[in-house]
């Protein structure tokens, strides 16, 4: 586990998802300390979204997309937004078949 400011990252590489908690704790630090920034917001979710993708839930999984497209509308992608949207729409046909 390595440390980023007061947060506490866990280890990435792990084979355990994610609790709420933990997952939580991830989306707060992007919310926290980027609101100002989108485009290091966007970069910062793309981190997770590579590190943590064995151990996101499926539902924390979209989650962190539709933060994604939050900041991508901030700094006005919008065709990023629209590919983003796109993904969390399957995203959560897949989930509604599970």
């Amino acid at each position: 586990m390595c440390f980023l400011g007061s947060l506490s990252i866990f280890n990435s590489q792990g084979s355990e998802l994610l609790t709420d908690e933990e997952y939580s704790e991830l989306r707060t630090h992007i919310m926290s300390n980027y609101t100002q920034a989108p485009s290091q917001a966007i970069a910062q979710v793309n981190v997770f979204l590579t590190e943590y993708k064995s151990r996101f839930t499926p539902e924390q999984h979209l989650k962190m997309q539709y933060t994604k497209a939050y900041f991508e509308i901030e700094d006005e992608r919008f065709e990023a937004v629209y590919n983003t949207l796109t993904f969390c729409k399957k995203l959560s046909d897949a989930l509604k078949k599970t």
